[in-house]
């Protein structure tokens, strides 16, 4: 099996990247969520081609994804959190441990937009990029 490539942003591909833990000192965060932001328009153009979700946390890589008609549905059915910046993206928080999308970065928030699958190597990321 191949290791996942170097992590790195993409412009204009099927995929969003995170480094950063969304936990706080003082504040009631679950620790294992990071904040993305993901626009309307890429994901409704993708259709059924996967998008995937890339996490550096700590020095351990986390890799998700989900086709993106799925991904607009359940933000849609949800009500995904939206950011007030052009576009109107959505806002979401991921559980990169588990592959769980949620609307909130809080501990108190259970409620599961979407369950992602994991991308399991490099292979599956590069035939995953490749899919536009």
């Amino acid at each position: 099996m191949q290791p996942f490539p170097e992590f790195k942003q993409y412009k204009d591909a099927n995929i969003a990247i995170s480094k950063t833990d969304v936990k706080k000192p003082n504040t009631p965060t679950y620790a294992h969520r990071c904040w993305m932001n993901i626009t309307v328009d890429k994901l409704q153009a993708l259709g059924s081609v996967p998008f995937m979700f890339d996490c550096l946390i700590d020095g351990a890589r986390y890799v998700w994804c989900a086709p993106a008609v799925v991904l607009v549905e359940a933000f849609d059915v949800y009500r995904l959190h939206r950011a007030d910046k052009q576009g109107a993206p959505y806002a979401l928080y991921l559980d990169y441990k588990r592959g769980h999308i949620y609307n909130s970065p809080y501990q108190s928030d259970t409620q599961v937009i979407c369950q992602l699958s994991p991308v399991i190597n490099g292979t599956v990321y590069q035939q995953i990029l490749k899919s536009l």
